[in-house]
């Protein structure tokens, strides 16, 4: 019985609950940070997802990728009229 105790999620969310409980002031504030810091990491890479996809799901074309293109072509000796065609 113990064991299919320790399998259940109410198991694993009462465990959690009794460790949350004996945090201290310190212990609560590292945890908000981190929490603030992956919330900040999660923040940017999703900005950066959906400024990448249009609403209908496909890839946009930034300006920045353009700049890429343009560097590499002038890296390679290509001139400016023949990156168009």
């Amino acid at each position: 019985m113990k064991a299919q105790w320790k399998a259940s999620p109410w198991s694993a969310r009462s465990t959690k609950h009794l460790q949350r409980s004996h945090l201290n002031d310190y212990d609560r504030f590292k945890l908000r940070y981190a929490k603030r810091q992956r919330n900040k990491l999660l923040t940017v890479a999703f900005n950066t997802l959906k400024k990448r996809t249009k609403s209908d799901g496909t890839e946009r074309k930034l300006k920045k990728d353009k700049r890429e293109r343009i560097r590499e072509l002038k890296a390679q000796g290509v001139k400016k009229g023949a990156a168009k065609k």
